[in-house]
This record gives structure tokens, C-alpha cells and sequence, in this order.
């Protein structure tokens, strides 16, 4: 499949120099859905906003690499520029959906906004009940301010809105948090029919692995900035490499499975006091102190790891 998204070699760092993401290479094409995995503080979101070019502080920039929509380097883009794909070639769900709905504007409205601020004003009315159906909310939901739909609703009110002028690409960052398990079914569902349905690539930002098995066709696991592994959903799930991925499985809670899931220990290091060599290494059970704790693994065939020999065998498994 041809990338419809290739992000090479990005590095997004503060003005300090420490780096939040370091020399990430991902594609996402057309019809297919990528899942960006790990823990909080691993620069999934942050990946996110270099691809959107939305940082949430001042002082944090993209300073190396490629992000390509289509062949055009966004990365280079002038700011108008920049502004004219937002909306029209890339959608984006956030997190939360009350934090990015305003209390005093309509569903409709906020749809409405998102034709608006690409100059679509003509039939504004249909294309809203239009966007609405496309997530099976009725019409009737325009009118509706979000302190009157339920939680996944105004997901749904969002992604309609991302979706509403067509855009090529949809970044959902953590689509499902907070959602009960039925809605989230719901929502997940959406995003697989959007996806076949338009031809759509999707970035499926998550630390919910069972989101990646549902939905995700190919998957990244992100660590410290860097992505440490990356496969088809399926031969990950089933023989994980890297001893950080081995970890997050095993900590997922598995109703056949006897033993409780795994805690993995430590934690992921701030952009200010990373390790040197392989990020991982203080918490891995593998780590030997050359190469590990001395240089950076290369990422070859998916994988990132001084010691996948021997994590072949189970890394945490006398942990």
C-alpha cells in the first residue's frame, strides 16, 4: 500500500534541547488503521501535534525529519498553509470531548464551525444533519448543547465534525477514554466503518491494547520518545520482541489467564533525564551494561532491541 502518511525521522524537541520524540519513523496508507501504543509520557500525543503542527506550549518545534501528507511536507508548510489542511485533509479527535466543545455553542454549531473555517457556508443546515447521520446521531442532535448529549455522543459530535469535509487522514488521540465498555464498542465501530467506507488512513493514538487487537490493522509501540517495535496487529499479539511490549501485554487483564497481570516496574523517564542507550534499559530485565546501557539500538525489521535474542524466550519471565 502506498503511505497516504510518512513521518521520517521526526524529532520534536523543547527549546532546551531535551527531546519529547526522536528520530520516529511511521506510515499509515490510505484504508488502514495504525495504532500508536504505550504508557503516558511516551510522545504519542505529542506526535500528534507535530503531524497537526498544534504544539500545546510555546518553545517545542519539530527540528528534524519529514511528515508527509500525500507527498506534501507538512513540516515545511507556512502557517496558512498549515491551517488549510487542518480540517480538510486531516481530522482530528481529541481525548476528551468536554474539554473541546464549548458549553455555549450547539452541536450543530460546532459542526458547522468546521465547514465554516474553510469557506463551505452554502446548504450549511444538510451538510450538518449529513455529518450527523454519518455517525448515526439524528438531526434533531444539532440543537443540542453538549451538557444535553451523553459522553459518547459528544465523541460522536467530534468525530462528525473531523470527518465533516472529507479530510484523507483522522488522528484519533485516546478516542475511548472514559467511555463504558458498550459506548466504547460503539465508537470503535465508527472508526472501522469510516475508514473502509472513505478509504481513510487512521492514527489511533492509545495506551489500550484491546482497542489495538479490535480496530488496528498495524500497530507502533512508542517508549521515551522513540517507537521500540512495530508489526502487523496480529504477529505482535502473538510473539511481541521487545521486552517493553512483552511487558505491556502482560499487564493487560485476561479473564483465561491464572495469574494476575503483570505490574511492570519503574516507570517512563522525563524528556530531561533520559538515559543514554537504549531508553529502556533501567527497567528491563535483559539490560546489560554494553551495549544496553551505552547505545542507542538501531530500529531494524520492526524492531528496536540489543537483546531480542533473548527476549525471544519471555523477558519478564523470572522477573
Amino acid at each position: 500500500m502506498s503511505a497516504l502518511l510518512d513521518i521520517a525521522g521526526l524529532t520534536v524537541a523543547l527549546a532546551d534541547g531535551a527531546t519529547l520524540v526522536e528520530d520516529l519513523s511511521l506510515a499509515v496508507a490510505r484504508g488502514e488503521t495504525v495504532g500508536l501504543v504505550g504508557e503516558s509520557g511516551s510522545g504519542k500525543t505529542m506526535t500528534a501535534h507535530a503531524v497537526l503542527g498544534l504544539f500545546p506550549a510555546p518553545g517545542i518545534a519539530v527540528t528534524r525529519g519529514h511528515i508527509r501528507l500525500e507527498g506534501t511536507d507538512l513540516a515545511t508548510l507556512p502557517p496558512a498553509a498549515r491551517r488549510g489542511v487542518r480540517g480538510r485533509r486531516i481530522g482530528m479527535v481529541f481525548q476528551d470531548p468536554s474539554s473541546y466543545l464549548d458549553p455555549l455553542l450547539t452541536a450543530g454549531r460546532h459542526i458547522g464551525e468546521a465547514f465554516r473555517a474553510h469557506g463551505v457556508t452554502d446548504r450549511l443546515p444538510a451538510r450538518v444533519a449529513a455529518a450527523l447521520a454519518s455517525v448515526d446521531l439524528p438531526a434533531s442532535a444539532a440543537a443540542r448543547f453538549p451538557h444535553e448529549l451523553s459522553g459518547g455522543q459528544r465523541q460522536r459530535v467530534l468525530i462528525a465534525a473531523a470527518l465533516a469535509l472529507d479530510p484523507a487522514l483522522l488522528i484519533a488521540d485516546e478516542p475511548t477514554t472514559a467511555l463504558d465498555v458498550t459506548v466504547q464498542a460503539g465508537i470503535l465501530d465508527l472508526l472501522r466503518r469510516a475508514a473502509r467506507a472513505r478509504g481513510l488512513g487512521v492514527l489511533l493514538i492509545t495506551h489500550d491494547l484491546g482497542v489495538v487487537a479490535e480496530t488496528c490493522d498495524r500497530v507502533a509501540v512508542m517508549y521515551a520518545g522513540r517507537i521500540v517495535e512495530q508489526n502487523d496487529v496480529r504477529a505482535l499479539f502473538a510473539a511481541p520482541r521487545h521486552p517493553y511490549t512483552q511487558g505491556l501485554l502482560a499487564s493487560v487483564l485476561d479473564p483465561g489467564r491464572d495469574a494476575p497481570p503483570f505490574a511492570m516496574p519503574g516507570g517512563v523517564p522525563a524528556a530531561h533525564a533520559m538515559p543514554r542507550g537504549c531508553r529502556f534499559h533501567p527497567r528491563c530485565p535483559l539490560a546489560l551494561p554494553d551495549p544496553c546501557a551505552a547505545a542507542v539500538p538501531p530500529f531494524a525489521g520492526g524492531l528496536a532491541c540489543w537483546r531480542a535474542d533473548a527476549a525471544r524466550a519471555g523477558a519478564w519471565a523470572a522477573a
